[in-house]
């Protein structure tokens, strides 16, 4: 595992006062971070709300040294293979400008997968409020609204721009294993 990155998120952490939180084995990682993202949220701010960690497999490469001849012999050969791993996972549990509640989970094992967790229906809700489109909301979607074509057009915003903004943005502003 990447140690300098582990460090860079202690260090970020430190920095910025962000709790950092284990995740015991079965726990759900949301109703944990509910509060931290529900406090931001209710100081009208965003950023990171808190940092969560978790031991998890996932498909890593790993290195192996062999010999060519089955009695050993020959000059040493080295290759790579995709293997399942228990390693460490950081969540960053964030309240985005654009897309509110969030998070982005960056594996700390090469060659780190990054996953990305938005949800559109809070995109197009924070749209609407901005264009001034009035809405009953639900959990995910929309009961009514006053102008469904205008929700629509707001809707339809949503794409692969939109979303590559938000990565762009909290790349930017995470410590990551990844160089430029």
């Amino acid at each position: 595992e990447s140690v300098g990155f582990r460090k860079a998120v202690t260090e970020y952490a430190a920095a910025n006062d962000i709790a950092v939180i284990r995740f015991a084995k079965g726990e759900r990682e949301l109703d944990v971070m509910r509060p931290h993202l529900d406090r931001l949220a209710r100081q009208g701010r965003t950023g990171v709300a808190a940092i969560g960690v978790a031991q998890e497999f996932q498909r890593v490469f790993t290195g192996t040294t062999y010999h060519p001849d089955a009695d050993g012999g020959g000059v040493p050969r080295f290759g790579y293979h995709k293997a399942d791993r228990r390693v460490t996972a950081y969540y960053f549990y964030l309240v985005d400008e654009v897309f509110g509640p969030a998070f982005v989970k960056v594996c700390a094992y090469f060659p780190y997968p990054i996953k990305i967790w938005i949800n559109g229906h809070e995109y197009a809700k924070r749209a609407a409020i901005t264009a001034g489109i009035g809405f009953t909301e639900l959990d995910n979607g929309f009961a009514t609204s006053d102008n469904p074509a205008g929700l629509q057009r707001v809707c339809d915003t949503l794409g692969p721009g939109t979303i590559a903004e938000f990565c762009e943005r909290w790349w930017a502003r995470l410590p990551l294993p990844l160089s430029d």
